[in-house]
Parts: structure tokens; sequence; C-alpha cells
């Protein structure tokens, strides 16, 4: 681990409250959204990875963009629960679903 990341670590996490959750809803409300309701992002990517993102929806006939967000959901449902403190309903929440 390096030693940078160790301090944020050890640092007590809190607990989620009503106010948090409500400023982080506040906050995603303001984000510059398309008019299906997503908001942009860059991705910066290797080039054999491109490639491969590229067959897979090319074969798959699925947008890259589709791809991406399955893969996205699939890590948070395998690994959620191991990165999010138990404290943190975040990722069991039917609020970010």
């Amino acid at each position: 681990m390096h030693d940078s990341v160790a301090p944020v670590m050890k640092q007590k996490l809190k607990k989620p409250t009503a106010s948090s959750f409500h400023s982080f809803k506040v906050e995603t409300e303001k984000l510059k959204k398309d008019k299906t309701g997503r908001v942009r992002m860059s991705v910066r990517m290797k080039t054999d990875d491109h490639l491969l993102l590229k067959l897979l929806a090319a074969h798959s006939r699925k947008s890259s963009q589709l791809i991406i967000e399955d893969a996205l959901r699939e890590y948070a449902l395998k690994h959620g629960d191991k990165i999010l403190p138990a404290t943190c309903n975040c990722m069991t929440s039917k609020a970010f679903t």
C-alpha cells in the first residue's frame, strides 16, 4: 500500500446522514446532462483496450457505452460491498440504480 493512501484509509468514516444524502442529490442535479439524463465524461484507455472494446461492440452489436455501463454495474455488484464501508448503504440503496 502506498504511504500517501494509508493515512486516508485510517480516517474514521462518518455514517451517511439524510443531510449528506440530500447534498449529494443536490450536487448531482447540478451536473450538465443530455436529453436522456446522462452525464458526459472522458475515459483514457490503452490502445489495446480501446480496440478490444470496439471489437466487443461490433461483434455483440452493442454500443461501447452499453458495454462499459454493464461492466460498471457488474463490478459494483461483485466488489462494492468489499470497497465501501458497511455504514454506507449507497450501493444497496435504490436511489442510485
